[in-house]
């Protein structure tokens, strides 16, 4: 029967207890009980009794009573290896994530977005309870590569703007700026490129992309503006350029759940109010080909 971790610990020091209690009490010990102790684990193994002793009951119990202490502290050692090994993964991670990021910039940061921007539409999937697709994540994650190469760029360049003409501005002065040129350039061609490019991707055409565009764009754009603008001024005063898009992603994939959420309502809500137009159509049909019979 496997010996549980939790249990190890409470294994060892029972059985360090009792080894060296065996060893202190058993010189004090009646002769009754010496036998059961065995004193000659007390002797030199040249004296005599003591080359014999491991042939002697009492020695014998100490001597089990020895390997199960040793093979307690060998779990023990084993464990506490394990939970050290655990504990330092996540730092091994973020180190082989940034040396990578360092290498490849473009590359990681386009991935990094792609896997958040499946992950996230899956998340809210689950969350509404949604059916999901292979093809429908796949489109996500095009968007996703799609989101990583315009961000990194776009970060990319503002923060080179920013180093070349607003020397006279102090860090938070540049930071007020670029956050004010994020929401006013990039938030909204960045909304309509998502629900053009969604459109397109889910099959319905340019003329399909051109009506998402119109019908949803103004409210998508306030609403995005509303939740970045704040996150952009923390972004751009207080994060490395070198790491803007990573923390941009993680921020990200709270918003695309958000996202998705909202784009899954604005679907049904339209799929609703579709199918009870249809509804009423087909009534005003049949009484206007009851009235015909009449």
């Amino acid at each position: 029967m496997p010996v549980r971790k939790t249990a190890v610990p409470s294994i060892f020091i029972f059985g360090s207890l009792l080894t060296a209690s065996t060893s202190a009490f058993a010189p004090l010990a009646p002769p009754a009980l010496r036998q059961i102790w065995g004193p000659a684990h007390m002797l030199p193994m040249g004296s005599p009794g003591g080359a014999n002793r491991s042939r002697k009951p009492g020695v014998l119990a100490h001597t089990m009573m020895g390997d199960i202490g040793v093979d307690a502290m060998a779990l023990y050692s084993q464990w506490h290896a394990a939970t050290h090994t655990l504990a330092a993964a996540p730092a091994h991670a973020w180190a082989a994530y940034t040396a990578a990021l360092e290498r490849a910039p473009m590359l990681v940061d386009t991935g990094s977005a792609s896997f958040l921007w499946a992950l996230g539409k899956q998340t809210a999937a689950s969350i509404s309870k949604e059916q999901t697709t292979v093809r429908w994540l796949v489109n996500w994650a095009a968007i996703g590569v799609v989101d990583g190469v315009c961000t990194h760029s776009w970060y990319t360049a503002l923060q080179a703007f920013a180093d070349s003409n607003c020397g006279s501005l102090d860090a938070f002065g540049a930071s007020a700026l670029m956050t004010l040129t994020s929401s006013a350039v990039y938030t909204p061609c960045y909304m309509a490129m998502f629900l053009a490019l969604l459109s397109l991707l889910e099959g319905k055409g340019t003329q399909g992309a051109m009506e998402r565009v119109r019908l949803d764009f103004v409210d998508l754009t306030i609403n995005t503006t509303k939740m970045w603008g704040p996150f952009n001024a923390f972004l751009f005063t207080f994060v490395p350029s070198h790491l803007r898009t990573l923390a941009s992603m993680i921020f990200h994939y709270v918003f695309l759940i958000g996202l998705a959420l909202w784009d899954s309502s604005v679907q049904s809500a339209r799929a609703g109010a579709l199918q009870e137009r249809d509804s009423k159509n087909a009534q005003m049909l049949r009484r206007g080909r009851r009235l015909s019979r009449a």
